[in-house]
C-alpha cells in the first residue's frame, strides 16, 4: 500500500524524502507519513485531550521531522515494505520542540 501523492506534502529528513498529510478527524488530527520510494507507513496523531494546549496548532514541516526521527527512534524501518506502523501520539514535548506556540 502507498500514501497517495495527491494531496500529500513532501519532507527530507536526513537524505530522504517522505510524503506526509494530515486528517483533521473532529476529536484528533492523524498524520500519515511514508518514504517517497514507498515503504512502511507510519501512523501517528495528536488528540485534544492529550495534548489539548497545541489542539489547534497546525501540525508543521518542523514537527513532522520531530516525528519521523522519534519514529524511527522506536523502530520504524521506513525503508521495509511491512506492515504499517502506529506509534504513540505526537506528544506536547515535540510541540514544543517543534517551535510550535499556543496563542
Amino acid at each position: 500500500m502507498s500514501l497517495p501523492k495527491k494531496g500529500s506534502r513532501v519532507i527530507s529528513v536526513e537524505g530522504a524524502d517522505y510524503l506526509w498529510r494530515v486528517k483533521d478527524n473532529g476529536d484528533h488530527k492523524s498524520l500519515t507519513l511514508q518514504k517517497r520510494d514507498k515503504g512502511q507507513i507510519l501512523y501517528s496523531s495528536v488528540s485534544s485531550w492529550g495534548c489539548g494546549e497545541f489542539w489547534d496548532t497546525p501540525i508543521t514541516p518542523s514537527l513532522v521531522k520531530l516525528v519521523i526521527e522519534q519514529a524511527m527512534s522506536e523502530g520504524w524501518e521506513p525503508d521495509k515494505e511491512n506492515k504499517e506502523r502506529h506509534i504513540t501520539d505526537i506528544t506536547c514535548e515535540l510541540f514544543e520542540k517543534s517551535g510550535a506556540r499556543i496563542d
